[in-house]
């Protein structure tokens, strides 16, 4: 799967959550559950959301002693570190 159309699973699956929880920051532990992507994928999709998706932003979990070991392993790793929330400003 390309980068595009990974983007693309991503960003529905974090509309589908926006409308469960109404949260502004959405987990990628979340997201990974409703997509069928491969850790790289994810990476990918989520680098190509930060180049060509205005108002989208991936960051770490402020917090890193709380991450469970599902948020670890679901974490995107971008710019020398590992990225566990994204949320679109629109």
């Amino acid at each position: 799967m390309d980068a595009k159309r990974a983007a693309a699973e991503i960003k529905r699956a974090y509309e589908v959550s926006q409308t469960v929880s109404r949260r502004e920051w959405v987990s990628l532990a979340e997201i990974a559950e409703r997509v069928d992507l491969s850790t790289e994928q994810m990476t990918e999709g989520i680098r190509h959301l930060m180049r060509n998706e205005p108002g989208f932003n991936a960051i770490p979990e402020s917090n890193q002693r709380m991450l469970t070991p599902i948020q670890h392993a679901t974490a995107v790793r971008i710019g020398g570190q590992d990225k566990h929330h994204i949320t679109w400003q629109r």
